[in-house]
C-alpha cells in the first residue's frame, strides 16, 4: 500500500536537496511490480514545470508551519 497519495503535500529528505525542490505535491503514484512497499515511485510537482520522481523513502509528509 502506497504511503502518500495524490495531492499530499511533501518534503524531500536531506541535505543536499536543492531549495527549489524541497516542497511539492503528489502527481501521480508509480507502482512496482514486484510488490514490495519501500519501493513505490512517487512523482513530485515541485512548480515552475519542476517534476521529479522519487523513492518514498526519499520523501516524507509536509505539514506547513502556518
Amino acid at each position: 500500500m502506497p504511503k502518500f497519495a495524490v495531492g499530499d503535500h511533501v518534503e524531500r529528505i536531506g541535505v543536499l536537496v536543492p531549495e527549489n525542490m524541497r516542497h511539492g505535491i503528489i502527481t501521480r503514484v508509480i507502482t512496482n511490480k514486484v510488490g514490495q512497499d519501500l519501493f513505490y515511485e512517487y512523482e513530485v510537482d515541485f512548480g515552475n514545470q519542476v517534476i521529479g520522481i522519487f523513492y518514498e523513502a526519499q520523501l516524507r509528509l509536509f505539514k506547513d508551519a502556518n
